[in-house]
């Protein structure tokens, strides 16, 4: 099942990106076809109201709505269009509602495509991003791994620390850090038994950056391309997800706040 929903997240998430490259071009291309629809509707409006009551009909109108072959006739009076106004009235009729269905299914479409404009464009100025993991102990490793490789500093709050155990490549990219000084581990835990449980997996570098915390926090801060990040998990109605805040000027001060304490 889990699986599934995973497959299923990639599926929309690539589908959102495609939309996403679209929507700009596509919003224009639907608006133009709203704005032809609806004029549509609105002249065959008239010229059917006019037909109605046997008034004088707009020919500017009628050769609108003429594009569609009501009276394939090169020359169209008034007199003629009700020579034939059986045939004129139920094409007109006909046309009308589609057209009018039309403009409904589009104004629907353009709000649509407007509503998901306006969802990236918070989500692209938001500082908080939200991946779901669907496997502890690899998608959320990858996720850290993502942001920790080619990192200028990385303090990292854990309990345990057992998850350094279970990847080869974090173990890699963490040792690198301490190896250019650029590395904080805090545990909450006792520290010499954390040392202990780490010291046949890893480097005695990575493990001499291990140092007490008095608090017991698991998050992961990050300094890299000249910008500041913060990793999180959150746990809620049986669903795991890592939150990924990045500096922006919403967030800022926290993130420099943050910098300070962890250093």
């Amino acid at each position: 099942m889990k699986k599934l929903t995973k497959n299923i997240w990639q599926v929309c998430s690539r589908l959102n990106r495609w939309i996403e490259r679209l929507s700009a071009v596509l919003h224009m291309v639907i608006i133009f076809i709203v704005a032809f629809v609806c004029s549509q509707a609105l002249a065959f409006s008239i010229v059917y109201l006019q037909l109605l009551n046997r008034t004088e009909i707009n020919m500017l109108c009628f050769r609108y709505i003429n594009i569609w072959g009501i009276l394939p006739l090169e020359e169209i009076t008034g007199k003629l269009i009700y020579s034939n106004f059986d045939n004129i009235k139920t094409r007109i009729e006909f046309l009308m509602n589609i057209s009018i269905a039309l403009s409904g299914m589009l104004l629907s479409l353009v709000t649509f495509i407007s509503y998901f404009r306006k969802n990236i464009e918070f989500r692209r100025k938001s500082c908080f991003r939200k991946k779901e993991i669907f496997k502890t102990g690899e998608d959320d490793i990858k996720i850290m791994c993502d942001f920790f490789n080619g990192a200028n500093f990385v303090a990292v709050y854990s309990h345990s620390f057992g998850w350094l155990n279970r990847s080869d490549e974090i173990r890699k990219i963490l040792t690198e850090l301490a190896n250019k000084n650029k590395l904080k581990l805090y545990t909450g835990d006792d520290i010499d038994r954390v040392k202990r449980r780490l010291k046949n997996r890893c480097e005695n570098n990575l493990i001499e950056c291990l140092q007490k915390s008095e608090v017991s926090l698991r998050f992961s801060y990050i300094e890299r391309n000249n910008a500041k990040y913060l990793l999180y998990r959150q746990e809620e109605e049986n669903h795991i997800y890592v939150i990924n805040v990045r500096e922006n000027n919403e967030s800022q001060y926290l993130l420099q706040v943050i910098s300070q304490l962890v250093r």
